[in-house]
């Protein structure tokens, strides 16, 4: 059997012992505003092993408030997904044996952020050093192109579109991605002006902040100068200090440390954010906000279309724009788009939202990207589009995916998207 085969074998059985030691936060009854609109979008990123990212979010709006210079400020989460406590780190092994000889620097730092300082056994620490760093060495490349970074740049994507001036937020690991997608999101023939979106980092694994942003680093972060001192690669300066507590004796969670109102660093985290915010401007996005929406991009072929069915049969799309529920109030015919459906929050039914698209017109295959956003996730979905249907793929466009709403317990909206 191949030696690096055994060597994941055995990591994969020590890290079934100690994700059962790991905590992850539990899940919060709290939902973040159905209806609220926003001036300023805070789009916070998490770290990995989060089961539910909403505590955090909910503690950052609360540490800057509703409003900032007559405006209005909304914090919404760009979900890095978990996908089980062994599995995140399980993936680095499994992945690596075919990446070679690149690597996705991401994968690193999900082995080592939140563990290396904290317990992991001596063989995985070993497994992790001779293996995944060793790569990076190598390659000198810090590249990422997964499910993960493809959802959270087309949320944010989405939000740009919505004329909201963003400030990613990210937290540990989360660093990494609001690295790659302010990269992503500011170049190419669709980049959207750099004027708009900044980065503030909290916990930062990463060498550098994109786009010159800022960021705090606790000189007690246990996690983070682990990393620092383990790995031997680039990792930004701790450059505050935060008094540790029991509840985190690690110095790295956001909300037991960073943003907790007993401890220096959330002072300090209020008035760095709002000194980013004066800086911001206005993307110059047209298009409306509400508890769903739906945005499409594509690539140079001139012309690919939006298409929402509403609960009630109704079909959206630029022969109807206005539906029972929501709108098409964009609607671009000369390539890239974006197209964009909003729902209103007075006439929000319950039932499914089917959202498809139709290639209208072109020469050539195309790849439309449809983001479909709610108040408690977001999902961006690439589709194939071979050839151009025109008029004839109005009534059969291809799906993309379905919104359902339901009212819970407690008389609120539930959203999923399927």
């Amino acid at each position: 059997m191949n030696i690096w085969i055994r060597k994941i074998q055995k990591a994969v059985m020590l890290l079934t012992v100690f994700a059962s030691v790991i905590s992850v936060p539990a899940v919060s009854s709290a939902a973040i505003s159905t209806c609220a609109t926003a001036n300023y979008s805070l789009i916070y990123i998490n770290g990995i092993w989060t089961t539910d990212a909403r505590p955090a979010a909910l503690e950052l709006q609360r540490a800057i408030g509703a409003t900032y210079n007559g405006q209005t400020v909304k914090v919404s989460i760009a979900y890095n997904k978990t996908h089980g406590k062994t599995a995140d780190l399980a993936d680095v092994f499994r992945q690596k044996l075919s990446e070679y000889p690149g690597v996705a620097a991401e994968l690193l730092i999900k082995a080592l952020t939140s563990g290396i300082s904290t317990g992991l056994p001596d063989p995985l620490v070993d497994f992790i050093r001779s293996y995944n760093i060793g790569k990076i060495r190598e390659t000198g490349s810090v590249a990422y192109n997964d499910d993960d970074l493809r959802d959270i740049v087309g949320f944010i994507r989405g939000s740009i579109t919505e004329n909201q001036k963003i400030l990613l937020v990210p937290h540990s690991q989360g660093n990494m991605y609001a690295n790659s997608a302010y990269s992503a999101l500011t170049s190419g023939a669709d980049a959207i002006p750099s004027a708009s979106i900044k980065i503030f980092g909290i916990a930062s694994p990463a060498s550098y902040v994109a786009g010159s942003g800022d960021y705090i680093t606790s000189t007690n972060d246990l996690v983070i100068n682990g990393l620092r001192a383990a790995s031997g690669l680039p990792v930004l300066p701790a450059n505050f200090t935060v008094s540790i507590t029991s509840d985190d004796l690690s110095g790295h969670g956001i909300t037991e440390i960073y943003l907790n109102p007993n401890r220096e660093g959330r002072a300090e985290i209020i008035a760095r954010i709002k000194n980013v915010l004066s800086s911001l401007l206005e993307p110059g996005g047209q298009g409306g906000q509400g508890p769903i929406t739906v945005t499409l991009s594509w690539g140079a072929q001139p012309d690919v279309d939006l298409h929402v069915f509403e609960p009630d049969g109704t079909h959206v799309y630029y022969l109807n724009k206005q539906g029972t529920v929501g709108m098409l109030d964009l609607d671009i015919t000369n390539s890239f788009g974006p197209e964009h459906y909003f729902t209103s929050c007075d006439t929000l039914q319950q039932g499914s939202y089917r959202v498809g698209v139709n290639y209208f017109y072109g020469i050539s295959p195309e790849v439309a990207t449809v983001t479909i956003t709610t108040p408690q996730g977001s999902v961006t979905r690439n589709v194939q589009l071979n050839v151009a249907l025109g008029t004839s793929g109005n009534s059969s466009p291809v799906m993309v995916g379905t919104v359902v709403v339901t009212r819970n317990s407690n008389g609120n909206y539930d959203f999923q998207i399927i």
